[in-house]
């Protein structure tokens, strides 16, 4: 039995050091506001998208925010969004891109794992690899005052103004705006006045040198369709087409249908779909600079502001003055994460769990991050809620949801799941296969059951432990048999459940 342990033991240490060598498998959120160049009065400003990346650490909240806003129309925009903390420890500046993640959800990326353990486990059986081979900025002090409005910092950059403001009164905060240029009543805008007499300040900003445009055309994407194929967005987007159009989905060379009259509809879908979204234009950008050339299709630069708080803060309040105009919210942050959804959003709300393996953080981002970009996990967080349903603003608890250490373990680590699969799946089919087959041994449980992980060498490994450790005869076979066929049902019925808890 010593012998028996001692073998197994050394067996299956080596085997967990050789799979330990294999590979493992904007302004977001406040309030735009603009100059009517025709009645010279304000108005709020169309908003195509909000993007917010959030890295918390220590306390302090460090917070990248950008809105998408109509390129040729931007210039006169003054951007407001409120902070929840005193305006002498927030710290602003501007950055001139924004932090690229995208990897994998963890929930699906462990089931995928899993597929794969599935078929690591019925290898071992051998004979089934009939059916399994073929399927596998500073704080620099006080500026200026503006009636009731104190001014603590003032940062030109990249084309943008920002500032760190607070005011005693509503009226001040109306003034300050006043002198931005914006003729504004008094009480125009009543959502502000709820942070005004409390622990908040502002971020104004406003584009003082609008970026110059250049549109993509349709002949770009078809020409470099191929060096764009590879991107993530962009091969999501494609799949998605293929899947609607199914001409599109047999064609042979895919760049030669969309130039072909019935791609037509295909390429004028896959423009628009890349207009709308800035990932995918980030993506674009990415790759066009390989080749030497330059795409900008919307004024996406952002404000990157740091202040300490208790809980992740994300303000979306200010965006209820929107209306019934949905503007799709975007945030993400480093970390896995739990949003405290308040009633009137949960449902236009999806909270999903990444590991990004090669994030992509700027020269200009290292304030932001400045660790491993390698295997970062990041939570993404989508609202689409009607403007008019954001009541409150979204705070969220630094822990992760249990769900997700679990998850992230089976999707990081799939060369141990393997492992620890098969030793539970071999071990309680040893104890059960024995126990129906040698009825002398049935009080030996324990014996059983390392007679079963022999199975971790494979059926072969099985077979041998067996002939020299079990009583002689036909029951031996029956054993071999009767193992084999239970553990290919056990471990199935156990990987399944391990995937329904994911």
């Amino acid at each position: 039995m010593k012998k028996l342990f001692a073998l197994l033991f050394s067996l299956l240490t080596t085997l967990f050091v050789l799979f330990s060598l294999v590979p493992e498998p904007v302004l977001g959120d406040g309030v735009a506001i603009k100059r009517d160049p025709y009645s010279d009065r304000w108005d709020y400003s169309n908003e195509t998208n909000q993007q917010a990346f959030i890295n918390y650490e220590h306390g302090l909240q460090k917070m990248i925010i950008s809105v998408g806003l109509d390129a040729e129309n931007s210039e006169g925009v003054v951007w407001l969004f409120p902070v929840p903390a005193d305006p002498s420890k927030v710290v602003i500046d501007v950055v001139k891109s924004l932090p690229q993640l995208h990897g994998e959800e963890i929930s699906k990326k462990a089931k995928s794992n899993l597929d794969g353990i599935r078929q690591s486990l019925l290898l071992t059986q051998i004979y089934t690899a009939v059916v399994v081979v073929p399927n596998m900025g500073r704080f620099i002090g006080v500026e200026g005052i503006t009636g009731d409005v104190v001014v603590y910092e003032h940062i030109e950059k990249e084309g943008i103004t920002s500032e760190i403001i607070t005011t005693k009164t509503a009226t001040g905060l109306y003034d300050y705006l006043k002198s931005k240029g914006l003729k504004i009543d008094s009480g125009s805008i009543p959502v502000l006045d709820q942070y005004i007499g409390r622990e908040f300040s502002f971020v104004a900003s406003w584009i003082s040198s609008p970026r110059k445009t250049i549109s993509i055309s349709t002949e770009d994407i078809v020409d470099y369709f191929d060096y764009w194929h590879s991107y993530p967005e962009f091969r999501s987007l494609v799949d998605t087409l293929q899947q609607k159009y199914p001409d599109f989905r047999r064609a042979h060379i895919a760049s030669d249908y969309l130039k072909s009259a019935k791609g037509e509809a295909v390429l004028q879908e896959l423009v628009q779909a890349i207009k709308s979204n800035p990932a995918l234009i980030a993506e674009l950008q990415s790759a066009s600079r390989l080749l030497g050339k330059e795409i900008i299709l919307i004024d996406q630069r952002g404000i990157f502001v740091t202040f300490p708080t208790k809980d992740i803060y994300f303000p979306m309040l200010p965006t209820s003055v929107y209306g019934s105009k949905t503007i799709p919210v975007t945030i993400r942050v480093i970390g896995h994460v739990s949003p405290k959804v308040f009633q009137d959003i949960k449902s236009y709300t999806k909270t999903e769990y990444f590991i990004d393996s090669h994030a992509n953080f700027g020269e200009d981002l290292k304030n932001f991050y400045s660790v491993q970009s390698k295997n970062v996990k990041y939570t993404k967080i989508d609202i689409s809620a009607p403007s008019k349903f954001l009541t409150d603003d979204l705070w969220i608890r630094r822990h992760s949801p249990l769900k997700t250490y679990y998850s992230s373990f089976v999707a990081m680590h799939p060369g141990i799941c393997t492992i620890l699969l098969l030793i539970l799946s071999s071990f309680i089919t040893g104890i059960l296969a024995g126990w129906t087959i040698f009825k002398e041994l049935r009080k030996n449980i324990v014996k059983l059951g390392l007679i079963g992980l022999s199975n971790c060498l494979s059926l072969v490994g099985l077979i041998v432990v067996t002939h020299y450790h079990t009583p002689k005869g036909k029951r031996q076979f029956a054993f071999v048999a009767l193992f084999s066929i239970s553990f290919v049902i056990i471990s199935l019925l156990i990987v399944q459940l391990v995937g329904f808890t994911l």
